[in-house]
């Protein structure tokens, strides 16, 4: 597969974290998948450049780029209300 093909420092990691993803997968279970993809995202990060697990933050990292994302939307709005996010 791809992964046996990655020279990479951050291979344990990406390995790692997707089978902690797929083992809390279960048969019939419909998931998120951008979510999901955003938490593998969050967990390699955490395990390859700064050394930690975030798994426990994860969610609240992914709620918190989300309301950044928005935050980014509005001020791109013609309809700005300047007072929103004051």
């Amino acid at each position: 597969g791809v992964l046996t093909k990655i020279g990479t420092p951050a291979r344990p990691a990406i390995v790692a974290a997707i089978d902690a993803r797929l083992r809390r997968w279960q048969p019939g279970t419909i998931v998120d998948l951008a979510s999901e993809m955003m938490q593998i995202a969050f967990d390699v990060a955490g395990a390859a450049i700064l050394g930690v697990d975030v798994g426990a933050e994860a969610a609240s990292l992914e709620a918190d780029i989300g309301e950044l994302d928005r935050m980014a939307q509005a001020l791109q709005s013609p309809r700005l209300d300047p007072g929103a996010y004051v």
